[in-house]
């Protein structure tokens, strides 16, 4: 029975090793898009991997195609974040501001120019 259905059982630790050292990994559009949503240290260890694995990785034609498709995409998504910030840190800069130039009028003995230098 575990010959006609290999894939219902667990490999062998032999089985294991040879999977590693003769296998060909195929990977999907997701693992590829992933590259851009991982922390640069965790980028660098899976480039490790793949630059040890290289002669032995097909990438279906599918897989590069929705890749190509979906990748600005996926870049302009990580770029979502910080933009966000930024225009809080710009609202919340122009309210400070606001708020500053309106104490000045009351309050002449506070140098409202050093904090807004700040």
């Amino acid at each position: 029975m575990r010959n006609l259905f290999p894939g219902y059982y667990k490999p062998t630790e032999d089985e294991f090793q040879e999977l590693w050292q003769e296998g060909i990994f195929c990977f999907d559009t997701n693992i590829l898009l992933n590259v851009y949503r991982y922390s640069s240290q965790a980028r660098e260890r899976l480039f490790e991997i793949l630059d040890k694995l290289q002669d032995r990785i097909w990438i279906p034609y599918q897989v590069a195609y929705e890749y190509q498709k979906k990748r600005l995409d996926v870049i302009s998504q990580q770029l979502e974040p910080y933009k966000e910030i930024s225009n809080k840190l710009d609202n919340n800069f122009a309210e400070l501001k606001k708020q500053l130039n309106s104490y000045s009028k009351r309050h002449s003995f506070s140098d409202f120019v050093e904090i807004e230098r700040i």
